[in-house]
């Protein structure tokens, strides 16, 4: 089951201990991980959780549980608390990796977190990753080359390379994936390297490594308006305002 679940109306804040908000959640190997939830029902109900592993591509990897779980799963979240003295009641569940039943995870890679009720009914699923400091990459991200498009789109550089492994067949070994603002449903894959550094493998692509820009907030200064400030170029006086040009 690699397809998630709209959450029930019941479920909310369901949250994983990354270190910010702005944050995918992605986990060293051997990281505690903590997932989080509310049920507004507030009735103690049974909650029980199930891992997936899956390949690049969010297909399943075929692996079996014992392969690249420590433990084993679908197990019953015991730690919960109630509300007190609150207008909404609820529950707060906490599940925390490792624990006695599963102490964590034998392979990197994509995973996914199934949680299921009492009646064994899906309630919601989760999408995270297990990663190992195998590699070094190098981004920048630039305006797209096409003047049709360098308003409007920006384009994705970046490298990899690596001291622990040799990419001997790069276009096998390397499966990219490039996720514009957090955003595990908009992405770009399928890049190959187009040429090599030794052991770099950079993808310098115009088009195929580019993404439509999204809004971006501002700031700006125009307090006083007898000179440009923060982020300001110009003032134009008028009879009745000021004009401040960015």
């Amino acid at each position: 089951m690699n397809e998630l679940v709209n959450d029930p109306d019941y479920i909310k804040t369901v949250v994983f201990n990354v270190p910010a908000e702005n944050m995918l959640p992605i986990f060293n190997m051997g990281d505690t991980i903590k997932l989080e939830f509310d049920d507004i029902i507030g009735d103690e109900a049974d909650y029980y959780y199930q891992f997936e592993h899956y390949d690049h591509d969010w297909k399943s990897s075929r692996l079996f549980k014992n392969e690249f779980l420590e433990g084993i799963d679908d197990m019953r979240i015991f730690n919960y608390r109630n509300s007190f003295t609150t207008l909404q009641p609820y529950s707060h569940y906490t599940l925390t990796i490792p624990n006695q039943f599963t102490q964590g995870f034998k392979v990197s890679g994509n995973y996914m977190i199934h949680i299921y009720n009492d009646d064994r009914e899906l309630v919601f699923s989760r999408k995270f990753m297990i990663v190992e400091d195998i590699a070094q990459v190098g981004v920048a991200v630039r305006r797209a080359r096409d003047l049709n498009y360098v308003n409007t789109q920006q384009r994705v550089e970046f490298n990899i390379d690596s001291k622990e492994v040799n990419f001997i067949n790069p276009n096998e070994q390397l499966k990219v994936t490039v996720i514009q603002n957090l955003d595990l449903t908009n992405t770009i894959d399928q890049l190959k390297p187009q040429f090599n550094l030794g052991n770099k493998q950079v993808y310098r692509y115009d088009e195929k490594s580019s993404f439509w820009a999204s809004n971006e907030y501002l700031n700006f200064e125009n307090r006083d308006f007898r000179a440009p400030n923060v982020n300001i170029d110009y003032v134009i006086k008028k009879i009745s305002m000021r004009l401040s040009y960015l």
